[in-house]
C-alpha cells in the first residue's frame, strides 16, 4: 500500500460522502419544509445520519486500500462511530451559533480547531483496529489529526 492509495481512497470516499450528505441536506429540508413542526428533531438528525454516511464512505474506501493490513469490518464500524459522533457533537455545536454571520478568520479558525478534534478523533478509533492486527497507529493518530485540519 502507498501513501498516495490511501491519499485517493479517503478523498474519493469523502467526494461520495458529501454527494450523500447533500442529497440528505436536500431531503431533509424538503421534508423539514412540509412538515415545520418536526424540523427541529429533523435536521438535526439528518446531521447524524450524514455523519455515518461519511463513515461508511471514507472507511469502506480506505478499509479497501489497507485491506491486506486491517479487518475490513472493524475498521468501517470504527470510522463510522467515530465520523457519527462528530456529526453528533457538529448538530450541538450548531444549535449555539451567533445570530449575526462571523469573520472569515473565525470561520476557518473553528473549522481548524474541529478538524483537529475530528481528526484525532477518527484516527484514535482507526488506531484501535490497527492494534488489534499488531500494527502500532499512534503516528497515525497525528496524522489524521493534521491532515482533516487541513481539509
Amino acid at each position: 500500500m502507498r501513501l498516495r492509495d490511501y491519499v485517493l481512497a479517503t478523498a474519493a470516499g469523502e467526494a461520495v460522502a458529501q454527494i450523500a450528505s447533500a442529497l440528505v441536506a436536500a431531503a431533509s429540508s424538503a421534508y423539514a419544509s412540509s412538515v415545520p413542526a418536526e424540523a427541529p428533531y429533523v435536521l438535526p438528525a439528518s446531521l447524524v445520519f450524514a455523519g455515518a454516511l461519511e463513515g461508511l464512505a471514507v472507511g469502506g474506501a480506505q478499509a479497501y486500500v489497507l485491506r491486506a493490513h486491517v479487518p475490513a469490518r472493524p475498521f468501517v464500524l470504527a470510522t463510522t462511530l467515530a465520523m457519527t459522533l462528530s456529526w453528533m457533537a457538529g448538530a450541538v455545536v450548531s444549535l449555539v451559533e451567533p445570530a449575526s454571520m462571523p469573520s472569515m478568520t473565525l470561520i476557518l479558525g473553528v473549522a481548524a480547531v474541529l478538524g483537529l478534534v475530528v481528526g484525532g478523533a477518527l484516527g484514535l478509533a482507526q488506531d484501535r483496529v490497527f492494534e488489534r492486527v499488531g500494527i502500532s497507529g499512534t503516528r497515525f493518530i497525528g496524522s489524521s489529526a493534521l491532515g482533516w485540519c487541513v481539509a
